[in-house]
C-alpha cells in the first residue's frame, strides 16, 4: 500500500520505464551494480536543493522525498510479510548527507545514479519498531531541540506520515552529555498527528505506532533515547556486558531484499521510483509543510 500524502504544491520527477530493474519482494528496485554512474535515473524539472542540509533543523523536499520512499517501501515489506504496517518513517537528517559538501544542488534536469548514492551514501539498514505515541514525542523533542539557539544539527528529524506544530520558543529538550539519560523532556511540540490515507488523527501518548527508520537511530544513537529500553523510573536498561537494550531486534527486524541484504534509504529511494515508473506513475514530491511553527 502507498501512503498517500496531501501536497501544497507538487513538482515532477518523470522517470525511464527502460532502466535496468531487479525484483525485491512485491515491489522492484534499481540494481545499482547494472547501472553506470553517469546513467541517468529520472528527471527533476525543479532544483533539488541541497544546502538546507548543511544547517539542517530545517525540513526539506529532499528530506520529504527520502522519508517517503522509506515509508512506501516498508508498508510494501511489511504487508508481503504479514507485519504490522507502519505509518510512520523517520530519517535523521546527518543520513541525506550530501557526499559532495562542494555541491549546493541537483540543478533542474536529469538525475543520475551517482546523485543518489552521494545523497544516501550510509548503508544503515531499515527497521520497524513499534513505539508509544509518548515515545515518539519525545524523538520529536529532541528533534527540534536544535532549532534554537543554534539553527543546525544533523540529528533533526525529516518525517513521512506525520504532521507536528511546535513552538520553536518553548523550551527545549535537554540531554545529557553521554546522551543517555534526559534532563528536560521538551516543550515544543505542540500538536502532533498521523496522516492515513488523507485523514488525520491524533497522536495519543497511550497507543503505540509501527515505525520504520533507521537501523542507526534504532540503536538509541544521536540520543534517541526512546528507541531503548527504560524501567520504571525511565532509566536506561543495559544487558550483562553494560550496553543499552534497544525496543527492536535489530539484526532480526531489519527489513531485506531477496539476497538477504539490509534494505539501505537508498535502495527504498530507487524502490520508490522504479514502482512508480512502472505503473507509468509521475512521482509528486510535496512542498514544505509537515511541520509548521505555532497554530
Amino acid at each position: 500500500m502507498y501512503f498517500p500524502t496531501k501536497f501544497r504544491k507538487l513538482f515532477t520527477i518523470t522517470l525511464f520505464s527502460e532502466l535496468i530493474l531487479t525484483s525485491i519482494f512485491s515491489c522492484v528496485v534499481f540494481n545499482q551494480d547494472s547501472l553506470n554512474n553517469d546513467e541517468i535515473v529520472a528527471f527533476s524539472d525543479v532544483d533539488l536543493d541541497l544546502s538546507v542540509h548543511k544547517h539542517s533543523c530545517k525540513e526539506s523536499i529532499i528530506g520529504n522525498l527520502v522519508a517517503d520512499a522509506i515509508l512506501s517501501v516498508a508498508q510494501k515489506r511489511a504487508q508481503e510479510t504479514g507485519r504490522p504496517i507502519p505509518y510512520i518513517a523517520l530519517i535523521n537528517a546527518g543520513a541525506i548527507s550530501n557526499k559532495n559538501r562542494a555541491l549546493d544542488k541537483i540543478a533542474a534536469g536529469p538525475l543520475f545514479k551517482q546523485d543518489i548514492e552521494q545523497l544516501l551514501p550510509f548503508l544503515d539498514g531499515l527497521i520497524i519498531v513499534t513505539l508509544s505515541g509518548f515515545d515518539i514525542r519525545i524523538l520529536l523533542e529532541r528533534s527540534f531541540n536544535c532549532i534554537k539557539p543554534t539553527g543546525h544539527n544533523t540529528h533533526f528529524l525529516q518525517l513521512a506520515g506525520l504532521l507536528v506544530q511546535i513552538d520553536e520558543n518553548a523550551p527545549a529538550q535537554l540531554i545529557a552529555n553521554s546522551q543517555d539519560k534526559l534532563i528536560q523532556k521538551g516543550q515544543r511540540v505542540l500538536k502532533a498527528e498521523l496522516l492515513i490515507e488523507g485523514t488525520l488523527f491524533p497522536l495519543k501518548n497511550e497507543s503505540n505506532y509501527d515505525v520504520v527508520t533507521t537501523t542507526f537511530l534504532a540503536q538509541g544513537l544521536d540520543g534517541y533515547i526512546s528507541f531503548l529500553q527504560m524501567d520504571e523510573e525511565s532509566n536506561l536498561v543495559t544487558d550483562q556486558h553494560g550496553a543499552f537494550l534497544t525496543k527492536a531486534n535489530i539484526k532480526a527486524d531489519v527489513l531485506k531484499n531477496s539476497q538477504g541484504e539490509p534494505l539501505s534509504p537508498a535502495y527504498a529511494l530507487f524502490s520508490f521510483l522504479s514502482d512508480l515508473s512502472r505503473k507509468g506513475r509521475l512521482v509528486p514530491i510535496p512542498s514544505l509543510g509537515r511541520i509548521k511553527s505555532g497554530f
